[in-house]
């Protein structure tokens, strides 16, 4: 399965950096971009497994705001400056 994300500095919390999951969601923090990822990635697995244990819907679309970063990302072609970044993922199950 593959999702979409964007990273960013979050506004509440100085040193601490977003993943939000277009497809689903779901987020991750952390004081790094790579750890913030890694929650998001367990947030996303607990998800898909609760998906598959209880059959509800899996798919929940984050709200346009957290789009349209993302959308802003990918007409910039990551030379964005902080706070945002566009990444994709994918992660085999």
């Amino acid at each position: 399965m593959s999702i979409r994300a964007v990273v960013h500095p979050s506004p509440h919390e100085d040193g601490q950096f977003i993943a939000h999951c277009l497809e689903l969601d779901v987020i991750g923090s952390d004081a790094s971009v790579e750890g913030a990822i890694e929650q998001m990635m367990e947030a996303v697995e607990t998800q898909v497994d609760v998906h598959r244990r209880e059959y509800t819907q899996l798919f929940f679309p984050a709200p346009p705001a957290v789009w349209q970063k993302y959308n802003q990302a990918e007409r910039t072609r990551f030379n964005l400056p902080l706070p945002c970044h566009r990444i994709k993922l994918a992660r085999e199950r």
